[in-house]
């Protein structure tokens, strides 16, 4: 039951919420079963549904490969139906973990305090902002017109924050589709959400496609002071924060993770062993005379420093060269250059770039000029995007 008799807005939302809901019947909508308004209060009477939101679950549990695959394959179910309903689509627009609750298999969608039903024009004349930053689509937070592909950004946002609390991969046909549901521009998302599903299950189809988009990534600096550990923690940041799962390895010759423990107050080790801030995560540094831990789950950022010998099993080789003008700029005479190696010019210079890629015969990459390796920027998110695409075709 909803009861408020507080301020127009809110009381607005529970109307809302009402007028939805009334026109509304499918798996994992809740129903309605009365509601009644005066001037002074709204009161709805709806389906009791038992169980823990998805948020709270993952903030204390992991979830399996399959448990991802389902909730996303029901939840893109659940946004059919409001797309597909008979007087025209309606669109939640605030999808996210919270709104999300599990109870064994069910899994129900609640609070439409925000969903809107799409005019013909696309442009919702009493539009407020009631999304959340981090799964509301570019379009909605710009009040521009909304769309069916609005929701489907929130359910690309929504995946990626699942794949962030998995104990499995995201395969790499997820990790496109993901990539493209989430592009600021609608016209390149998928077109529905019967679409996205049939995608998503596409996507985890095993074969030889399947597993990681790679296992091992080193990160080698070409002289001493060219910001490979710096990229390193960047890519491990990139890789947790777009829902692969990755962590830092060092096999440098400085205690970079002691280092880090010691001074990083927001660093703390967790019941898996590694040290984790934020999209961070490194599995402890025991020295060169120790043998190291058990390597975790997910993708391993090895940091070689400048030993490329550290870099023995590792599918995917990056080159990081200084731009430091003072410094020697150029490629160790033994550089293992393949078709998963790329080179990186830290911090970009454009006419210095062009001119070591010329020297070298090949494509140079330039890396954002950015002061903390632990913040995941839009720049340095694009960058790393279109590094790995370019690793992996």
């Amino acid at each position: 039951m909803k009861i408020s008799s507080a301020a127009d807005e809110t009381r607005g939302q529970i109307s809302n919420e009402a007028k939805i809901l009334s026109e509304l019947c499918g798996q994992g909508i809740p129903a309605l079963y009365d509601a009644t308004e005066d001037g002074n209060s709204v009161c709805l009477i709806e389906e009791y549904i038992p169980g823990v939101s998805l948020e709270s679950f993952i903030s204390e549990h992991s979830l399996s490969g399959q448990e991802v695959f389902s909730i996303i394959e029901k939840t893109a179910d659940i946004l059919s139906v409001l797309h597909t309903a008979p007087g025209g689509p309606i669109l939640y627009l605030d999808l996210k973990p919270e709104h999300l609750i599990m109870k064994g298999e069910r899994l129900c969608l609640i609070d439409y305090g925000s969903a809107r039903r799409m005019p013909r024009s696309g442009k919702i004349p009493d539009f407020v902002v009631y999304g959340t930053y981090g799964y509301t689509a570019p379009e909605c937070l710009k009040k521009n017109k909304a769309g069916v592909k609005s929701d489907i950004y929130s359910l690309a946002m929504v995946a990626r924050q699942l794949y962030r609390h998995s104990e499995s991969q995201m395969p790499p046909k997820i990790a496109a589709l993901l990539e493209r549901a989430i592009n600021p521009d609608p016209e390149k998302r998928p077109g529905s959400a019967e679409e996205f599903k049939e995608l998503w299950q596409k996507g985890h189809e095993k074969g030889k496609n399947g597993g990681l988009l790679f296992k091992n990534a080193a990160v080698i600096g070409a002289a001493h002071s060219s910001g490979a550990t710096h990229v390193a923690i960047a890519l491990t940041v990139y890789l947790n924060h777009s829902g692969q799962r990755a962590y830092y390895l060092n096999r440098s010759k400085t205690p970079v993770t002691r280092y880090l423990a010691n001074n990083l107050k927001a660093l703390s080790q967790k019941g898996d062993g590694l040290l984790k801030h934020a999209d961070f995560a490194a599995l402890m540094d025991r020295g060169p005379a120790a043998e190291e831990l058990k390597s975790p789950p997910g993708i391993r950022v090895t940091d070689c420093g400048t030993d490329q010998n550290a870099a023995f099993d590792s599918d995917v080789i990056i080159y990081v060269l200084g731009s430091c003008p003072w410094r020697e700029i150029a490629l160790p005479n033994d550089a293992i250059l393949g078709s998963r190696t790329a080179v990186i010019l830290n911090p970009k210079k454009r006419a210095l770039g062009i001119a070591v890629s010329k020297a070298i015969g090949r494509k140079v990459w330039g890396f954002p000029l950015n002061d903390d390796p632990f913040v995941m920027t839009e720049e340095k998110e694009r960058f790393f995007r279109e590094l790995q695409r370019e690793l992996l075709s």
